[in-house]
């Protein structure tokens, strides 16, 4: 069964994948309209982009690397979370290791300079 509406798969050219990657370095919840900008600028839907970022969080999740949001506000079950995980780096709010669990190497791991 065919789905004639739905949008060819997205693989990423190479420039594609460092541009998304870096992006997700630096947020992995990009705002709406930055998915829109990308998706413009990619010729893709806005929906495949946001499929994207979430394939991305959970990939680092299976390697043990949780992608959480900042917090906001008085959220006690994100604090209970966030206390039984150590920061990946002080510089992202968004990586996190579980204490004394082993991480995998994401699959594509990519060096900006």
């Amino acid at each position: 069964m065919t789905d004639t509406n739905r949008p060819a798969r997205f693989k990423p050219t190479e420039a594609e994948l460092v541009m998304l990657t870096a992006i997700f370095q630096k947020n992995p919840f990009p705002s709406a309209s930055l998915r829109q900008k990308l998706a413009e600028r990619m010729g893709l839907d806005i929906k495949q982009v946001q499929f994207w970022f979430q394939n991305r969080r959970a990939t680092m999740k299976i390697s043990g690397i949780h992608v959480l949001k900042p917090k906001r506000g008085n959220n006690a079950s994100m604090d209970k979370k966030r206390t039984s995980m150590s920061p990946l780096s002080k510089d992202s709010p968004y990586f996190y290791v579980k204490e004394g669990a082993a991480v995998k190497p994401p699959p594509i791991t990519l060096q900006f300079s």
